[in-house]
């Protein structure tokens, strides 16, 4: 579903959506698959509100205040441009088809697509993957651009970071378009948030980092209760000169979840990498840490995303 210049102008990229104003942690969770949006129907303004809008764009300087406050610079921001890959492969030993399984509702792939449109924060949504199925799905649920994935780069013992970077510069090729950054959104972690979409890409932007991952406060600690065996014999990952007698006093960890990572052109392109001397971390909510590999994972994914659309019912206003 690529936009055409009227949605590109309305959809705003470098402003928070009012869907994230406020209810910014509830889970796009009751959306059906996007349709085009309808740019023709003014009716819905009203006579007042067509005559309104007509006279503010007859004056020549509202077209490019609108240009640029779409582009970011209304927050005072560079423009850039952001593009969200999400990538899927199609075989899986541990679940198979676990990609496009219906979760509430919705196939797997659906729910990272939505969020990332939620996040009011992408020039393009794309999807990676070797299977013909996904890729359909994916266009159905609204992805801008699906990428066919070399089998070379779709193998069990293939790495994620080259199926990122060949997507990256697929969609380039495919769009004309040249991305300053890109956010990539784990297709078997769908309990984020759009705004922790948009604080992990914030973070990247404000603090001119290279990327971000995502973590969550570790529930092992390798200065306390995370050890290792050398030799036969176990001792702490990390000992301190003095032992640490509570696990509340030992230096905080995370556990990276691997839910949103976010890179800045260079040096990606360049050589793709995990950590460089720049790297930070976003801190996502504790139930951030599951994500989808086996039958039970998924049974407890259900269950949790059930509680956490229980919540947002009852502090809805």
């Amino acid at each position: 579903m690529s936009r055409g210049p009227a949605y590109s102008l309305v959809h705003n990229r470098g402003i928070i959506p009012s869907s994230l104003d406020g209810n910014s942690s509830r889970l796009p969770s009751d959306a059906g698959p996007p349709s085009p949006p309808d740019t023709g129907d003014l009716s819905v303004l009203g006579l007042a509100g067509i005559t309104c809008l007509r006279h503010a764009l007859a004056r020549p300087l509202v077209w490019p205040y609108l240009w640029f406050w779409n582009r970011g610079l209304g927050e005072g921001r560079d423009v850039m441009l952001r593009l969200c890959t999400i990538c899927a492969r199609g075989g899986s030993r541990g679940l198979p088809d676990k990609n496009i399984r219906t979760l509430a509702g919705k196939p797997l792939i659906a729910h990272s697509i939505l969020q990332a449109k939620a996040s009011g924060l992408f020039d393009r949504v794309a999807v990676s993957s070797d299977s013909a199925v996904i890729l359909e799905t994916a266009r159905t649920w609204g992805a801008d651009v699906v990428v066919e994935r070399p089998a070379v780069l779709a193998s069990d013992t293939a790495g994620k970071l080259p199926a990122i970077r060949h997507a990256w510069l697929a969609v380039e090729a495919a769009t004309g378009l040249s991305f300053d950054l890109l956010a990539d959104l784990d297709c078997t972690s769908p309990l984020r948030r759009p705004d922790d979409i948009v604080g992990a890409v914030r973070l990247l932007e404000d603090s001119g980092a290279h990327n971000v991952i995502t973590g969550v406060p570790a529930h092992r600690s390798p200065y306390f209760n995370l050890v290792e065996v050398t030799d036969g014999i176990a001792h702490l990952s990390k000992p301190l000169p003095t032992a640490i007698l509570r696990r509340q006093d030992s230096p905080c960890c995370y556990d990276q979840n691997a839910s949103i990572y976010v890179w800045s052109r260079e040096p990606f392109l360049t050589e793709p990498f995990d950590f460089d001397a720049t790297t930070r971390l976003y801190e996502m909510p504790r139930v951030g840490i599951l994500d989808i590999d086996t039958e039970v994972d998924f049974a407890i994914m259900e269950l949790l995303w059930q509680r956490q659309q229980d919540q947002h019912t009852e502090t809805a206003p």
